[in-house]
Order: C-alpha cells, then structure tokens, then sequence
C-alpha cells in the first residue's frame, strides 16, 4: 500500500496490489475506505487505486469546485501523476456520476467503467459512452451480474444490468469471497 498527497493540488489515495489498475470512486460524504471491505479481493489481480474525492476525507483541504467535472479533472490529475492510461474505473452512488464525467470528459483514461448505484444524473448520459456498463439495484452494493468476472476479466458484456434487492447476496460478503 503507497499513499501520497505529492503536491498541494492533488488528491490523497492509497494504492494497493498490482496488475491492471483499477481506480474506486467513492459517493458523496464518504471516503475512499469505504472499499476497505473488498480491496484486498480486487488487489490479487488489479493495481487497485483509492483516492479520496476532492472536500472529501484527507482531500477535504483542496477547495470548491465540487462539480462532477472538477472531481473527474482531479482523478485525471491523479491518473497522470501515477502514469495510469488508461484504467479500468468503479464508481459507487455520486461516485458513479464522478467515474461518467470522467469516460465523457477524458475519454482515454478509461478501458471500461462500471457505475453502481448511480446517481440518476448519470443515467442521462448511457448512450454516450460505449465504455459504461452500469448496474441498477436498491440495496444490494455489489452484487450486480458479471461484477466478479469483470473483476477477474475485463467488463461484462451487457450494457446495463438490473438486480432486484438479495438476489444475488450482500455487499461485502458476496464479493470478498
């Protein structure tokens, strides 16, 4: 695990594993240690990265803007300081909409996106971008069809899987395993 705030603009993440990065973007009003649960999975075959967004945890100090460009334009930042191009991105609630902006805005920092509960301002823009693949559910974080393949292998095939609530288990269970 690494960790770094390198210079006053850039955002605090840790870094964990190796393999083909994967970079986690958290929702609002928490911090990138929500995926504590399920890091160690992912980093057995992923470079696994976790920053906090901007306002958020040890990024809180870095000032407004907090639009979904201003934090897509950080995690490039980040990407670049790193030398990450291009990545595979997860987003979770307004970190989904964040890792959206990000695949719309810089276009080759994404191999694949998986969005999971996403805000409903993301949903408005699934046609624009042939990299998304999102998963709609109500309470069951991490269950969505294909999510430990793609772990594994690269992005699901579908464009768009919904999940009823308990179908497929519990967050962090289901995927830790």
């Amino acid at each position: 695990m690494s960790s770094s705030p390198g210079f006053s603009q850039l955002l605090s993440f840790n870094e964990h594993g190796s393999g083909p990065p994967l970079l986690l973007v958290h929702g609002l009003t928490v911090t990138g240690e929500m995926f504590n649960p399920v890091i160690d999975h992912l980093a057995t075959k992923h470079r696994v990265i976790v920053p906090d967004l901007r306002g958020h945890g040890r990024s809180r100090h870095l000032p407004p803007p907090y639009t979904a460009g201003q934090l897509a334009a950080d995690l490039t930042l980040l990407l670049d300081h790193l030398g990450i191009d291009p990545t595979a991105v997860l987003g979770y609630s307004q970190g989904g909409a964040i890792a959206q902006q990000l695949v719309l805005d810089h276009p080759r920092v994404a191999t694949a996106s998986c969005c999971l509960a996403p805000t409903p301002s993301t949903w408005r823009h699934l046609g624009r971008s042939s990299k998304a693949t999102f998963c709609r559910f109500s309470s069951t974080p991490w269950a969505c069809s294909g999510w430990r393949s793609w772990s594994s292998h690269g992005a699901p095939s579908s464009s768009a899987t919904n999940v009823p609530p308990g179908s497929r288990g519990s967050w962090p269970t289901r995927t830790a395993r």
